[in-house]
C-alpha cells in the first residue's frame, strides 16, 4: 500500500498542482491524505479546497481552517478582528462558497487508517470497518490542533504527547518542517508544507508512505514549482499583506 501525505497547502494552487503532477508520474497511490491548513495566506483558497474535494482525498482540519471559519462578532477580540492576519482570513472567506466553508467546518480532528483499507484500492473506494489501526493522522499533535511537533523536540517531551496514539505511524503537519523520526516503535512523519515551506527551501514538499511486510517506509520529497507565479498572484489578487507574503514564499520562510 502506498499513500501520499500532504500538509499545509495554504491556498497555493501552483505548488499543489506540482505535487499532483508528481503523483501521476509516480504511479497510483491508495490514498492521498491532507493534514489540514488548506486555506489562508495563499492566492487560491477556493481553488485549493475545490481540488481536494473533487479528488476525494482524505483531509483533517487544520488550525487555519478553523480560524478561517470564526465569526469576528462573536469569536474574536477586537484586537484579533483588527489584525492583518484576520484580514487575510477574511479575504479568503469572501472567496469561498457556503458549501465549501461547511466542508472545511466538518473536517475531523484526526484520521485513522485501518488495516482493511489497504486492500480497498484508490481514494474513494476505502473501507469503513473496524480493522486494526495502522497509522494516525492529525494536523499538529494528537492532543491539540495548534501544538506543533518540532523535529528536535526531546523524546521525554514527546512521550506523553503521543501516548495512546493508535498504529505504528503518526503523521503531523503545522510546523512546515519536513522530517521523520522514530520514538519507541512509533514513526513520526511531517511531510513539510506544500504551500509555505519554512526551512529556507522554497520548493514544495510532501511525502510518500509505503506499508509492506508489516512496516512503514517513508520518502520525503521536494519539488520545484513556479514560485514566481504563486508570488505574483498574491499581489495581483490583492491578498492582504500580499507583497510580504510573496517575499516569504520566495525565501521559503514563514517570517
Amino acid at each position: 500500500m502506498r499513500l501520499a501525505l500532504l500538509a499545509d497547502l495554504h491556498g497555493n494552487l501552483p505548488a499543489l498542482e506540482a505535487v499532483e503532477a508528481d503523483l501521476k508520474r509516480e504511479g497510483p497511490v491508495h490514498q492521498v491524505i491532507v493534514l489540514g491548513d488548506l486555506v489562508a495566506f495563499g492566492a487560491f483558497p477556493q481553488e485549493t479546497v475545490e481540488k481536494v474535494r473533487r479528488a476525494g482525498w482524505v483531509a483533517v482540519q487544520g488550525n487555519c481552517d478553523r480560524w478561517f471559519l470564526r465569526d469576528p462578532a462573536t469569536d474574536l477580540t477586537s484586537g484579533q478582528a483588527a489584525s492583518p492576519v484576520w484580514a487575510a482570513y477574511r479575504w479568503a472567506r469572501a472567496r469561498m462558497s457556503e458549501e465549501e466553508a461547511r466542508w472545511l467546518a466538518e473536517l475531523p480532528f484526526r484520521y485513522e487508517l485501518r488495516a482493511e483499507e489497504e486492500q480497498k484500492g484508490p481514494a474513494g473506494q476505502r473501507g469503513r470497518g473496524g480493522g486494526p489501526v495502522l497509522a494516525t493522522f492529525v494536523h499538529a499533535s494528537p492532543r491539540d490542533i495548534e501544538e506543533g511537533i518540532l523535529p528536535g523536540r526531546p523524546d521525554e517531551e514527546l512521550r506523553p504527547l503521543v501516548a495512546g496514539v493508535q498504529g505504528s505511524l503518526l503523521g503531523v503537519g503545522h510546523t512546515h518542517l519536513q522530517f521523520q523520526r522514530a520514538l519507541d516503535g512509533l514513526l513520526l512523519v511531517n511531510p513539510g508544507s506544500v504551500g509555505r515551506p519554512a526551512d529556507g527551501d522554497p520548493r514544495t514538499a510532501y511525502a510518500l508512505l509505503s506499508w509492506e511486510g508489516g512496516r512503514w517506509s517513508v520518502e520525503l520529497r521536494r519539488l520545484p514549482y513556479d514560485v514566481e507565479a504563486a508570488a505574483r498572484a498574491l499581489v495581483e489578487r490583492e491578498v492582504p499583506g500580499g507583497r510580504r507574503l510573496a517575499e516569504l514564499l520566495r525565501a521559503g520562510r514563514l517570517g
